[in-house]
C-alpha cells in the first residue's frame, strides 16, 4: 500500500502530468494553483520519490513520475466505471432544479453554469425564477424553490446558508478617472462626484450612507438601481462613480472600468440558500459542487484583471 498517500494527490498527480501544468491541473480540478504545487510536494516527500524537475518554473514529469502514472491508469479506469455505474443508477430519470436568483447572479454566474453543467449532465432541467434576495430567501423558504442565491444579511426561519464566496466591496469608475490614481478610495473621496449609488432597499445602501455620514460627505446621487450590474452599466457610459460588490458583477463586458478597494470595508458573503426541511437530490449536490468550484475561478480571474485582493482585507 503507498504510504499514506491520498485518492485526491494521485488525482493531481495525473492531472499535472497530462497538462504538463500545475495552473491547468487546478483550472481543471476547480482549486487553487498552490494547492496542487502543495500536493505534489507531499507526494513525492511520502513517496521519497522525485516526480517533476522544476525548472524555469515549469513541471516536467521524470521516469519515476510517468512509472507510477501507468500503475495508477487501472485504478483510476476502475474508479471512472465505478462513477459512470452510479451516475446512470440515479440519474436515469430527468430531474428538475428550480432556480431562484438576483438578476446579476443570474447573468454572469448561474446561467453560463448551467449552459456548461447541461452539456455534462443532459438529462437535468432547470428552472430560473429572477428575483430580489429578500424574495429568494421567501421561495425556498415556502418550497417554491430548491435553491437560492443571495448576499443579504436577511435569515427565515426553515432555510440555511452556505457561503461560496466572500470579497468586499470596491469603488468602480471609468479608467481615466481621478481616482484611479489611488490604491483605495474613501468615503471622503467621493465629495466631488457624481454617484451611481445603490437603491435604499438593498441591505448595502445602508452601510453606504453611513459611510458618507462618518466622513462628513453629502453625495451627489444621480440615479439608484438594484443591481450592481446595472450601476456599472450607467458608470461605463461615464455619469459617475459606484460603490458595488465586485463579485459577480465584474465578471461582465466591462473593459473600460477599473476598481479600487473602498474604505471603510463593507463585506459581502454571497450566499447559497437550501431548505432546512428537504434533502438535496443528486442534481442539487452537483449543480452546488459545480457552481462554488466556477466561483472560485471566475473570482481568482476577476481579482487578477482589476487587481483586487482575492481574499476580503484581514480577512
Amino acid at each position: 500500500m503507498l504510504p499514506n498517500v491520498s485518492l485526491r494527490e494521485l488525482q493531481i498527480l495525473r492531472e499535472t502530468i497530462e497538462l504538463q501544468s500545475a495552473t491547468r491541473a487546478a483550472r481543471r480540478m476547480g482549486i487553487s494553483q498552490p494547492a496542487v504545487s502543495r500536493a505534489l510536494s507531499r507526494l513525492e516527500e511520502r513517496l521519497e520519490l522525485t516526480l517533476f524537475d522544476r525548472t524555469d518554473r515549469k513541471l516536467i514529469p521524470t521516469q519515476a513520475a510517468y512509472a507510477l502514472n501507468e500503475e495508477l491508469s487501472p485504478v483510476f479506469t476502475s474508479l471512472e466505471n465505478v462513477a459512470q455505474f452510479s451516475q446512470n443508477t440515479h440519474v436515469s430519470q430527468t430531474e428538475t432544479l428550480r432556480v431562484v436568483t438576483p438578476t446579476t447572479f443570474s447573468i454572469h454566474l448561474v446561467m453560463p453554469l448551467i449552459s456548461e453543467f447541461i452539456k455534462e449532465h443532459p438529462q437535468a432541467r432547470f428552472e430560473i425564477d429572477i428575483s430580489s434576495s429578500p424574495e429568494c430567501i421567501r421561495k425556498v423558504a415556502s418550497g417554491e424553490a430548491d435553491i437560492g442565491i443571495t448576499n443579504t444579511h436577511l435569515s427565515h426561519e426553515g432555510i440555511k446558508f452556505m457561503s461560496f464566496q466572500v470579497c468586499d466591496a470596491v469603488c468602480v469608475m471609468p479608467k481615466d478617472h481621478p481616482l484611479g490614481a489611488k490604491r483605495e478610495v474613501t468615503a471622503k473621496d467621493l465629495a466631488d462626484y457624481n454617484i451611481i449609488a445603490i437603491a435604499k432597499s438593498m441591505s448595502s445602501r445602508h452601510s453606504f450612507d453611513r459611510a458618507l455620514e462618518r466622513a462628513g460627505v453629502e453625495p451627489n446621487i444621480i440615479a439608484e438601481v438594484t443591481a450592481s450590474y446595472t450601476a456599472c452599466q450607467l458608470i461605463s457610459q461615464n455619469l459617475g462613480i459606484g460603490v458595488i460588490n465586485p463579485f459577480p458583477t465584474l465578471i461582465g463586458d466591462f473593459d473600460n472600468l477599473i476598481a479600487r478597494p473602498f474604505s471603510p470595508v463593507h463585506r459581502y458573503d454571497n450566499r447559497i440558500i437550501t431548505s432546512t426541511h428537504r434533502s438535496h437530490g443528486w442534481l442539487a449536490q452537483k449543480f452546488i459542487s459545480s457552481l462554488i468550484a466556477t466561483t472560485q475561478r471566475q473570482w481568482d480571474d476577476c481579482a487578477q484583471k482589476y487587481n483586487l485582493p482575492t481574499i476580503p482585507k484581514d480577512g
